[in-house]
């Protein structure tokens, strides 16, 4: 795979600080000396946010004001995600240093990679896509009950084996049966050669032992953009019951690798959630068994190992050492 990220000097585009932290850690990583303090932050935003006009003192303050709330905000990440972190922020809350890589935080950097598409090659992006795809996967088959069937729908990139293949027409035929429904939609209205997914990703679904109507399902959207807002919908059982006639509404999941968390650990911004289960970078980390309760479903070594770009990572993480 082609480097994981490329320039990082166009600072974030929304003000949401959570971008804003993402920047930071990458920042950190990628720097010589493996740190960056909240005047390296402000010094950087300062390169590139500055006019080179006006007051240039009230300017600074300003932007120095704005480094010390991301770090601010780095702190409740730090808090949050305790040992899964693959940063170590000072005692006073002014250095942010990187950590030796254990798989929780490999997989940590994996999802902040993949939140972080502005700066990511173009030639990277469809792998990363495909690769946080079947993470999902997993983190769903850990979540759910071991006897749920739990499937992608989609055509994923890296070719992992999926149970529904062919046509668009094929699929949706095949996932009704699957569900023990009745397809409703119209097979013309889909252009021949369609093997899309129609906007699902991720599908599960309980057995009842029986073929009767209505089972508790799943429908799960990956979305590693800030479209995710919309892409919500794409689940919805409003879209899906023009296409099947679901009797019992399913529980639509929206997968992400944004941390979408203010500093205390509450959602950033609650009124973005439209009747979705939001899995975001905590929840997907929670779902693979790196979170309290002991004893809970882990993911393997071995599966990290097959899904992730460990060797890409790793590579990330010593640039800032060479």
């Amino acid at each position: 795979m082609a480097s994981l990220i490329d320039d990082l000097s166009d600072p974030p585009g929304d003000s949401d600080l959570h971008y804003w932290a993402d920047w930071a850690e990458l920042l950190c990583i990628t720097a010589s000396a493996g740190m960056l303090s909240d005047s390296d932050l402000a010094e950087e935003i300062e390169r590139q946010r500055s006019t080179g006009s006006g007051n240039q003192a009230s300017q600074n303050d300003k932007f120095q004001r704005h480094a010390r709330e991301v770090f601010n905000y780095l702190a409740g990440r730090a808090l949050r995600y305790d040992d899964t972190y693959p940063f170590e922020l000072s005692a006073n809350g002014r250095i942010l240093t990187k950590r030796s890589l254990t798989d929780p935080r490999i997989v940590y950097l994996f999802l902040l990679v993949c939140s972080s598409f502005k700066y990511v090659p173009r030639s990277a992006m469809v792998s990363l896509a495909g690769r946080f795809e079947w993470l999902c996967l997993a983190a769903a088959k850990l979540s759910l009950p071991s006897e749920a069937e739990v499937h992608l729908f989609g055509k994923n990139p890296l070719g992992v084996p999926s149970r529904y293949v062919g046509s668009l027409v094929n699929k949706l035929n095949q996932l009704a049966d699957d569900l023990c429904e009745v397809a409703v939609f119209k097979p013309a209205k889909f252009k021949a050669g369609n093997t899309g997914d129609w906007g699902l990703d991720i599908v599960a679904w309980l057995p009842s032992g029986d073929r009767a109507v209505g089972r508790m399902i799943l429908f799960g959207q990956c979305a590693c953009t800030a479209e995710w807002v919309t892409k919500q919908q794409t689940v919805g059982d409003n879209r899906w019951n023009k296409i099947i006639s679901i009797t019992v509404p399913p529980v639509a999941v929206c997968y992400i690798p944004f941390d979408f968390r203010d500093p205390s650990g509450d959602w950033y911004n609650e009124h973005q959630i439209f009747r979705s289960y939001i899995v975001d970078r905590w929840r997907l980390m929670y779902a693979l068994g790196f979170f309290p309760p002991a004893g809970r479903p882990t993911i393997s070594a071995a599966d990290l190992a097959a899904i992730l770009p460990v060797q890409d990572l790793k590579d990330l993480v010593d640039v800032g050492s060479s």
